[in-house]
């Protein structure tokens, strides 16, 4: 999942020039804000990146799933 989350990280920083070093509240809004993205699906999306990327855990076929959907909710 981690080369899911870096593509849709580049396509943020090129789609709608935000910086993606820090996914914290300011950047969740930012992306809310220019993408029309209901704020709770950002903040999911973030949590899921933050926890599949600094984790060992390893994500099921349904919660990729779920996460590729919410991806391409904020990337259009």
């Amino acid at each position: 999942m981690g080369k899911l989350n870096h593509q849709f990280l580049d396509k943020v920083e090129k789609l709608y020039n935000i910086k993606t070093e820090n996914l914290d509240q300011d950047f969740m809004l930012k992306l809310a804000s220019v993408t029309g993205v209901n704020a709770k699906i950002i903040e999911q999306v973030v949590a899921k990146i933050k926890l599949y990327n600094y984790s060992a855990l390893q994500p099921t076929r349904t919660d990729i799933n779920e996460h590729y959907i919410n991806l391409k909710k904020i990337i259009k």
